[in-house]
């Protein structure tokens, strides 16, 4: 199963749409099973938020108009063709043999790898997916691969798949110690999502397996990088 994960769209608030690189890529929906869409936890934002990403991607009519009803109606219509989820925040979701949580970063440093393992296991998963928070440029932990300078990155730790898929639209979050309201001081980071290929147990008691890829936007060269990272559960 292919499964896109998104987070901090920041739509329209922050930005107005997609990377047309990312737009482009996540068109080829008749590849993708489902999209995760992680932060912009405020209800009517995240709403927008899918709404938007959806005309983007062709799933809702563009001549509908701003009439709540009959957006709500398209939006019925257009799960049908790919399946897009908020998560709400410490939910578990289980597929093909894997535990996935769905973590809130509110209250949790972009540094503190120890807080989060202690997270996922409360939460008994494989992976735990994380939206971008702190200041950028904080590796939790060694060897991790994806936007070192930007909001992605992806590490195992204690068998269990830790991710964070970074902006897919690369809008503004304050670091958790930036109390500077300064518009100099605002960070950056590139554009980046992920995506999840599962692989379930098999009849010859192979494991239940994921990789892992992340997409990064460089924003000096417009061209997309890929990670990938291999998971087996344990």
């Amino acid at each position: 199963m292919l499964i896109v994960v998104l987070s901090d769209l920041r739509i329209p608030t922050s930005t107005a749409s997609l990377p047309p690189q990312f737009a482009a890529l996540l068109k080829q929906k008749s590849r993708i099973d489902k999209v995760l869409l992680l932060g912009d936890s405020i209800t009517e934002l995240n709403n927008k938020s899918k709404l938007i990403l959806k005309l983007e991607l062709g799933l809702v009519n563009e001549d509908k108009g701003e009439d709540g009803d009959e957006e709500e109606k398209e939006e019925g219509t257009s799960d049908e063709l790919l399946d897009i989820i908020s998560p709400i925040p410490n939910s578990v979701i289980k597929i093909d043999g894997l535990s996935i949580g769905c973590c809130s970063s509110l209250h949790v440093p972009r540094g503190d790898p120890l807080t989060l393992l202690s997270i996922s296991r409360q939460l008994n998963v494989d992976i735990l997916l994380v939206p971008p928070s702190g200041p950028i440029g904080k590796s939790a932990m060694g060897g991790t691969i994806g936007g070192i300078n930007g909001g992605s990155e992806a590490y195992t730790l204690d068998d269990t798949l830790f991710v964070c898929p970074g902006s897919a639209t690369g809008a503004f979050i304050p670091g958790n110690d930036n109390n500077n309201n300064d518009s100099d001081n605002k960070e950056t980071r590139p554009p980046s999502f992920c995506l999840l290929e599962t692989i379930p147990e098999g009849p010859d008691n192979t494991l239940a397996q994921c990789t892992l890829y992340i997409y990064t936007l460089d924003p000096n060269t417009n061209q997309v990088s890929i990670d990938k990272l291999s998971y087996t559960k344990k």
